[in-house]
């Protein structure tokens, strides 16, 4: 589906305004809400493959199962749930808007940061992960580009469950959850998500870790982990700090 074809779409009590985001999970809108009246962002999860009508009810059921349990966490590093729902076979979620980036853009804009304000950071994931975590909840793909920065430099954490939803709602030969496949982005994955493995809490500390080494270095964590023998090394090697391996 073309995801400028949805502005002017009205999804529960928000209009789309603006095409703001897009990425592997779905489309991101301002919006305006009528009740009450304030602008907000709207993700739309975007039909990514044919599916049966049973397939796609058991889809929109992961989709609420997920949501409700993100709904739940309320943290001051966790994006907030406003609404979500689904209409025409689309599901959306309906979250504050947050002009101020992602750490993405902020990494990408002045490189290296200063070891203090990359422990800040540190300090604020790993708060949010620490009560999504108590409560059972997994996020499985941390990373940049999924948390996003108030105008005040607070960091909030967003897309808790979304990839387990869409990986999950495939079928066939594209289904991201066969053996040994992996779901994620491949730069942020544990060594069990390159493998395609089961992933607990754990994982989302990896990805955390991950972030951090990136921020005080400027550099990438990995080289690519989508062919059987770097996927080995991620698991067994020792890493250089140009991304080599050795053992």
């Amino acid at each position: 589906m073309n995801a400028e074809a949805l502005i002017g779409t009205v999804l529960g009590t928000c209009t789309l305004q603006k095409l703001i985001g897009q990425g592997g999970m779905g489309a991101v809108y301002l919006a305006q809400q009528s009740r009450p009246r304030r602008q907000v962002a709207v993700k739309v999860l975007l039909p990514m493959w044919p599916s049966s009508h049973r397939h796609h009810a058991a889809f929109l059921e992961r989709f609420r199962r997920e949501t409700d349990a993100a709904a739940a966490l309320e943290h001051p590093n966790i994006m907030p749930v406003h609404e979500y729902g689904e209409r025409d076979g689309l599901a959306y979620l309906v979250m504050p808007y947050m002009s101020g980036g992602t750490l993405r853009d902020e990494m990408e804009c002045v490189g290296q940061l200063p070891l203090a304000k990359a422990l800040n950071y540190l300090d604020q994931m790993a708060a949010a992960l620490d009560l999504a975590h108590e409560r059972g909840v997994v996020h499985r793909d941390i990373k940049p580009a999924n948390i996003l920065m108030t105008q005040e430099g607070r960091l909030v954490l967003s897309d808790f469950g979304l990839v387990k939803v869409l990986a999950e709602g495939q079928s066939g030969p594209s289904r991201l959850t066969g053996a040994g496949v992996p779901v994620g982005t491949p730069d942020y994955m544990a060594p069990e998500q390159v493998l395609g493995s089961e992933v607990d809490a754990r994982a989302d500390l990896y990805s955390l870790g991950c972030i951090l080494y990136q921020m005080v270095t400027c550099l990438p964590t990995s080289t690519t982990y989508l062919s059987p023998r770097p996927s080995f090394c991620c698991g067994t090697g020792h890493f250089t700090r140009n991304g080599e391996t050795s053992h």
